[in-house]
């Protein structure tokens, strides 16, 4: 009843006290923060997620949706995807809403999410703090930060709303995802490339891991600024290393005991799989320097690219050169 309530709130037919209501005991009584599995919403069927894409919204009921996602991370509520459940929840407060909006990013009758237009800088810092932290949130954490640094202005001679009351929380988040302690909501948050200082990326290349390097790859900020080079030289540098079996590259993204390889012993099957992590970093770097060479213009970094092709070209493996 109360998730069918919810699910009717965006008609404006059900009063706000009501839904406040809702909101709290939903938090006050624990088998009543499970999923709906009857109501057959695959995407976080929670009465939490509910409100919080309703259009009649209040600070209280954003407040005890932030309650909500901090509990179900605590306990490791996630659904089938590894998402924490009450992450959806989040996530739709961050939702822009208004006719047009899936196909565009604005328009005259798009209006501000309720995290732009409510959130106060203690919530979203909470929340940032939270999601960097849980292995089950590194796709919140993107969603926060790609609402601190990506969505354009709905209005372009107009920033939004919380922009203007907090103009240094955008940097205030990123550095907090920084240093979260999972790898890969850093990796995420790395590949995004929300304008991280290069001496920060330098620092992450030389660390070594494989799911950074591959990051950085991947991120646009290898294509925008001045130390490409030197990450790149940190990233071969690694490489270099496994090769020669001086070191290896740690990775949840294989398994050394798969059959896929082989070997007598399980420090043989490390070594494999390391250099398999290699070969597939070597593809990854060709694979981006053809699509920067392809698309757009990327004249002022013809540079990099060839640097790059020049470090490969004399690679053992026929299939990389």
């Amino acid at each position: 009843t109360l998730y069918r309530l919810a699910d009717q709130s965006h008609s404006g037919r059900i009063p706000l006290s009501v839904l406040e209501k809702i909101a709290q005991r939903i938090n006050n009584e624990p088998e009543l923060r499970k999923p709906d599995e009857s109501s057959g919403v695959v995407d976080g069927p929670s009465v939490m997620a509910n409100l919080a894409k309703s259009e009649t919204i209040s600070a209280n009921i954003i407040e005890e949706i932030i309650k909500f996602y901090i509990t179900s991370s605590k306990e490791g509520s996630s659904t089938g995807g590894g998402k924490s459940f009450g992450s959806f929840a989040i996530e739709r407060l961050f939702e822009r809403r208004g006719p047009g909006i899936g196909v565009a990013r604005h328009g005259k009758d798009a209006r501000h999410s309720h995290a732009e237009t409510m959130m106060t800088e203690d919530q979203l810092m909470t929340l940032i703090k939270a999601a960097s932290t849980d292995p089950n949130s590194k796709y919140l954490t993107k969603v926060i930060l790609n609402f601190a640094f990506k969505y354009p202005a709905i209005d372009p001679e107009e920033e939004a709303p919380w922009k203007k009351k907090y103009p240094e929380l955008a940097d205030k988040m990123l550095n907090i995802a920084l240093k979260s302690p999972s790898k890969y909501v850093k990796a995420e948050v790395i590949q995004a490339d929300y304008g991280v200082p290069e001496e920060k990326l330098l620092e992450l290349a030389a660390t070594g891991e494989y799911s950074y390097h591959k990051a950085l790859v991947n991120s646009g900020a290898m294509t925008n600024f001045k130390s490409s080079k030197k990450v790149y030289d940190e990233i071969f540098k690694t490489m270099d290393a496994v090769e020669k079996g001086e070191k290896e590259y740690s990775s949840g993204t294989f398994d050394p005991n798969s059959p896929a390889f082989d070997a007598p012993t399980r420090a043989e099957r490390v070594r494999k799989a390391s250099n398999w992590l290699v070969k597939r970093l070597k593809q990854t770097m060709i694979y981006r320097v053809r699509v920067f060479a392809t698309t757009g213009d990327h004249d002022e970094n013809r540079d990099v690219q060839k640097y790059v092709l020049e470090k490969l070209a004399d690679d053992k493996d026929s299939n990389i050169r």
